[in-house]
């Protein structure tokens, strides 16, 4: 009997190696970028509710900064 032949069983495992990496690629494929994109969202949603990063887009669009808040009056 040689290795390999399929009478002693390796050639069933190895297809079920195969297989197995290749379910694994096609997993990891799929869902690291959704795992990524779910961090970024994330991380964007923390510093607009720390640091107010949405006033400051909203700045750099229009170009001009709004008067302060509270307005004070004389």
């Amino acid at each position: 009997m040689a290795v390999g032949d399929g009478a002693d069983g390796a050639t069933p495992l190895v297809v079920q190696t195969v297989s197995t990496g290749i379910a694994g690629l096609i997993t990891g494929a799929l869902t690291t970028p959704f795992s990524a994109g779910v961090d970024a969202l994330l991380y964007v949603d923390a510093r607009i509710r720390s640091e107010g990063l949405d006033v400051r887009l909203i700045q750099a669009t229009q170009g001009a900064a709004p008067p302060p808040w509270p307005l004070t009056t004389p």
